[in-house]
């Protein structure tokens, strides 16, 4: 409903694209979430919800803007052949923010043997050291 142009309001008002129950669930009123619980079973939408938040884990997973410090220590992903590269272990200094998504756009990585380069996090190079 935000995309189209609603917004969060005292009262319901679909002349001003206002609703009340655009909040989060622990701020609805208990006649509302128990609606919402009930069009969720109805809908079968449980099975949509849960593959939802069935997103990747460990430390292969996709870099995020909100996890960016400068200083993170990283090493190269692993690849299917061993390379020397493996062991490779550096320094995040610097990354880009996609100004219009608000997304990462490229990370800047400075490695122990004093080589910067700069990776795009959707293809993987990087992993964390956790």
């Amino acid at each position: 409903m935000t995309r189209e142009g609603w917004h969060q309001g005292d009262t319901f008002d679909p002349q001003s694209l206002a609703h009340d129950a655009l909040a989060p669930f622990e701020q609805l009123s208990r006649r509302d979430r128990q609606s919402l619980r009930v069009a969720v079973v109805a809908e079968e939408l449980e099975q949509h919800l849960s593959e939802l938040v069935d997103y990747e884990r460990g430390p292969d997973r996709l870099l995020l803007i909100e996890e960016m410090t400068q200083g993170m220590r990283v090493g190269m992903a692993p690849v299917d052949e061993p390379s020397d590269e493996d062991d490779l272990l550096g320094t995040i200094v610097r990354w880009d923010v996609d100004p219009r998504a608000g997304e990462l756009e490229s990370i800047e990585v400075r490695w122990d043997d004093g080589k910067v380069m700069r990776y795009h996090p959707e293809a993987r190079e990087l992993r964390r050291l956790e």
